[in-house]
């Protein structure tokens, strides 16, 4: 599966798809709206600038403060 990601604007209800796009597809397509400010940093795509490592996975949970016993881990 091969996906695209870009910003526009929405002009007239129209969104400009980059010319460097054009013809990439005739098969029907999947568009989701997602407002630039609402994007997490998180999830910028990847750049030779950027290497890839346990930076770019966001926290879930809190664990300062946590007591982690191995032995105990191992017998659930």
């Amino acid at each position: 599966m091969n996906a695209i990601q870009f910003e526009s604007v929405i002009q007239n209800d129209t969104i400009r798809i980059p010319k460097r796009y054009n013809g990439w597809g005739t098969s029907p397509v999947l568009v989701t709206i997602i407002p630039a400010s609402e994007v997490r940093p998180s999830f910028v795509a990847k750049t030779k600038q950027r290497p890839s490592g346990i930076d770019e996975f966001p926290a879930l949970l809190d664990t300062r403060g946590w007591k982690f016993d191995r032995d105990e881990a191992n017998e659930r």
